[in-house]
């Protein structure tokens, strides 16, 4: 019993396409609550202050909205492709292992490096946003990590209160999440170039094969029917037609 054909560049793609949609939706979720928490402003490169009287971290500027936003909205398009493509892609492989193999691959192939490179200077934005956050925790507050800043209070004036229970927790997910997905795009980029080149190879070796000759097989066929040559008067001595006598 023959063994199922196994496309090795599509299916692999695919489990890597469902992948991605998810860990985008894991490095973008959590910037939004952390939003949330803090009332709607962007905590990334925030600067503050600590007071020791009530233990309370006091924000003097936020970071700016358009980063938080950034990397909050491009989620949208880094989850789509995914899944459309990668359905796609799933629906040529189910219907046919051969139209898997000669599936138009450029504008993916696009795509995908365009999203990489979004996605990396969206890794960017977060990390040195966090870092900056960071650094104004630990330096204003003696504090010995950031993560120890979730235990006090925060304010900021004229809001009030703001809840900074959980933002370390939520912005290392979203950092170790989006420069996963960074990986992810990586993989999926080579893929799809992977692919485009066997499309290329596969249409060139569909063409027609010259002879040795040098006229291709539909050429020769017309000396078998009695026919010119292209370009010559030649004809096949040896051919004896139907109603010929023997």
């Amino acid at each position: 019993m023959a063994c199922p054909k196994v496309d090795f560049i599509v299916g692999p793609a695919i489990i890597i396409y469902l992948a991605t949609a998810i860990t985008e939706i894991v490095s973008s979720v959590p910037v939004g609550l952390v939003q949330s928490d803090f009332k709607g402003q962007c905590i990334l490169s925030a600067k503050v202050d600590y007071n020791n009287d009530n233990n309370t971290f006091i924000v003097l500027s936020f970071g700016s909205k358009s980063a938080c936003e950034f990397c909050t909205y491009l989620t949208i398009f880094t989850v789509l492709f995914p899944l459309v493509y990668g359905g796609y892609s799933a629906y040529a492989l189910y219907k046919s292992i051969d139209n898997a193999e000669q599936m138009w691959v450029l504008p993916a192939m696009m795509l995908n490096v365009l999203l990489l490179v979004l996605k990396f200077i969206s890794s960017c934005i977060l990390s040195v946003g966090v870092a900056q956050l960071c650094s104004s925790v630990t330096k204003s507050s003696g504090l010995g990590t950031c993560k120890e800043g979730q235990h006090k209070s925060w304010f900021v004036w004229p809001t009030g209160d703001l809840d900074g229970s959980n933002y370390d927790t939520y912005l290392t997910t979203a950092q170790s999440a989006s420069w996963f997905c960074v990986f992810e795009w990586i993989l999926l980029s080579v893929l799809v170039v992977l692919h485009y080149r066997r499309n290329i190879s596969i249409r060139s070796n569909g063409s027609a094969m010259p002879t040795t000759d040098g006229f291709s097989a539909s050429d020769t066929a017309g000396v078998v029917a009695n026919e010119h040559l292209p370009g010559t008067s030649v004809v096949n001595p040896n051919y004896f037609g139907g109603d010929s006598g023997a």
